[in-house]
């Protein structure tokens, strides 16, 4: 549903990865779910570079997120204790608006490099148009097949600005890109942009330390 955007979307922290390919695949883990918490998310593909995306498209974007959600949570539970469920709430493609500014804060690249969209832009146009309502899911994520920037970061597979996860709708980016290696890549990027989107007063409050003395941050997570 295009009216997906219409989310309540709070303030970001920002984090950002700049990924190097790897060749390793996804790992062939299998994780327990039970008594996970779980993350909502509505993801929104770029109208521009998906408009004429067709049902083989679709189904390979569908496949490429289930790993990338799948690395995130195994990311999660090995490197930080946190038994978390990314559950897909929406999947649709960015209403007429929202592909307009897309596009409109996309360069053109220079120096052999290719097309860069600025990220931040993207970012305050999802807030702007922000609504309150029940039902929500707790990230909005748009999926673009351009790589980011922002500031002089660039080359970006993933950004995001709020530190409100566990309060309210958290918007992201993500660029989409099913080459070899890129799916571990973006999965880890995308774990750490969900524990740097959350409150800083929450991690402080509940952050502890277990046994082996890793960092256990599970009940950060309550608020999901």
């Amino acid at each position: 549903m295009r009216g997906l955007i219409e989310v309540h979307v709070f303030a970001l922290c920002v984090f950002c990865l700049v990924a190097e390919p790897d060749s390793q695949a996804v790992r062939a883990k299998t994780l327990s779910f039970e008594g996970a918490r779980i993350i909502t998310i509505g993801y929104l593909l770029d109208g521009n570079g998906f408009k004429y995306a067709n049902e083989d498209e679709i189904s390979r974007v569908q496949a490429w997120l289930q790993k990338v959600q799948y690395q995130a949570e195994l990311n999660l539970m090995e490197e930080l204790n946190v038994n978390i469920k990314f559950q897909l709430a929406e999947l649709d493609l960015t209403d007429a608006k929202l592909s307009e500014v897309l596009l409109s804060s996309t360069s053109v690249g220079s120096c052999g490099s290719g097309p860069l969209m600025h990220a931040g832009t993207v970012l305050g146009e999802i807030k702007s148009k922000s609504k309150k309502g029940s039902g929500i899911p707790n990230i909005i994520c748009v999926i673009t097949k351009e790589k980011l920037y922002q500031g002089n970061l660039t080359d970006l597979l993933g950004y995001t600005m709020n530190k409100t996860l566990c309060y309210t709708t958290v918007p992201m980016l993500l660029t989409y890109d099913r080459s070899q290696g890129r799916i571990n890549e973006t999965g880890s990027l995308f774990s750490e942009l969900v524990v740097n989107s959350t409150s800083d007063d929450i991690m402080k409050a509940y952050a502890k330390t277990s046994d082996d003395g890793r960092t256990c941050l599970e009940t950060i997570f309550q608020c999901v």
